[in-house]
């Protein structure tokens, strides 16, 4: 029986004592989260990576196995945090945790046989774990399993069950997916066809810093689809996902100060942008900078 009073959300400092002594008598909760405090430095320990991994080791190898260490102590041997890099024993322990349903576990596990990584690379058994981590709600397994129906890899390409796996990805807030939901609008792929949902979802993404997501907005402020055409819009946005690295939204920008479309005309900060855009390929960048050379700006 474990002890009372284990957990570290309430006068966590004088709560580790008892934690020890409760990790040192054998109780495997207590050691898997003594080890998450020394991993995170939590409740005043100095944060030690070396001290964490023992105790998660105790918790993973107890008879009644604890399934949460068994998948830090997995996902510590796949990245080489603490412990030599082996992707091996990170399936190993990755799928003790998976089979008693921890969902990121699964998700890890899915993903593993998706590469190939310390397993014989499987589609069928990659859908089946990242699905399984999807279906308990597990956010990243819900976008991958979207993009999978998108590229049809494992299963029959469809894009209504990749949208219905990004929206679920999207309503808990995963920026990429929110922007796929954007671009599924946009395009009506697996969606009705929708600009306002399409800048609904793209606002949300955006807010989240993805520069994908602040280029389409922009894109739709400037030529007002499902939003009110705001150029001073379309402009800020172009510049969030310029100063991204987005090549698009550089060139877009570059274009809007070279026309003075809704922003003042300004080549010095056209030719800039559209400078940047060049060096990441853009194919337009080259052909707006020779035209503004012809024309006396370099």
């Amino acid at each position: 029986m474990f002890f009372e009073g284990c957990g570290v959300a309430k006068n966590e400092e004088k709560a580790i004592p008892r934690f020890k002594r409760a990790a040192k008598q054998g109780y495997a909760e207590a050691q898997y989260k003594l080890g998450d405090s020394y991993q995170f430095g939590r409740a005043g320990l100095k944060e030690s990576i070396h001290e964490a991994v023992p105790w998660y080791k105790k918790a993973a190898c107890q008879r009644h196995d604890n399934a949460d260490a068994q998948c830090r102590i997995g996902l510590l041997y796949q990245s080489g945090h603490g412990v030599k890099q082996d992707d091996a024993e990170a399936a190993r322990w990755i799928t003790k945790a998976a089979e008693q349903v921890v969902a990121r576990a699964q998700y890890s596990l899915g993903a593993f046989h998706v590469k190939g990584s310390g397993v014989m690379q499987s589609k069928v058994k990659a859908v089946l774990w990242i699905e399984k981590a999807a279906e308990q709600g597990f956010t990243e397994a819900q976008f991958h399993l979207g993009t999978l129906y998108t590229d049809g890899w494992g299963v029959a390409q469809s894009d209504v069950k990749a949208a219905q796996w990004y929206r679920k990805a999207a309503e808990q807030g995963y920026a990429t997916a929110q922007c796929n939901m954007g671009m599924l609008h946009k395009k009506g792929c697996g969606v009705a066809q929708s600009d306002k949902q399409a800048a609904h979802w793209f606002q949300k993404a955006a807010h989240s810093g993805l520069a994908g997501a602040e280029f389409n907005l922009g894109a739709l402020y400037h030529v007002r689809r499902g939003v009110a055409q705001t150029y001073s819009e379309a402009r800020n946005w172009y510049l969030k996902a310029a100063e991204h690295g987005d090549a698009a939204a550089q060139f877009n920008l570059g274009s809007m100060l070279a026309k003075g479309e809704g922003v003042p005309m300004n080549f010095a900060e056209a030719i800039r942008w559209f400078k940047k855009a060049a060096a990441q390929g853009f194919p337009q960048a080259n052909g707006a900078l020779q035209l503004l050379a012809q024309n006396g700006y370099r």
